[in-house]
């Protein structure tokens, strides 16, 4: 038991390090997903203008994911 001890303290400090990578750097994440989707609606409403009715969607869906996170 003693020669795991370390092999289990180096994947606990992983799995920390993991979990403060993604907590410093998930707002960041985000926008940039932000960003992506806001572009991406933009380029789907020049290409095909007569499906607002499926860009609105995408657009009330992408709020409602943002709200959530």
């Amino acid at each position: 038991m003693l020669s795991l001890a370390p092999q289990y303290l180096n994947y606990h400090r992983v799995f920390l390090f993991w979990i403060i990578v993604m907590l410093a750097f998930g707002h960041l994440m985000d926008s940039c997903l932000f960003w992506m989707e806001k572009i991406y609606l933009f380029a789907r409403r020049i290409l095909a203008i007569r499906n607002r009715y499926m860009i609105m969607a995408g657009i009330s869906s992408g709020a409602d994911w943002i709200c959530l996170t």
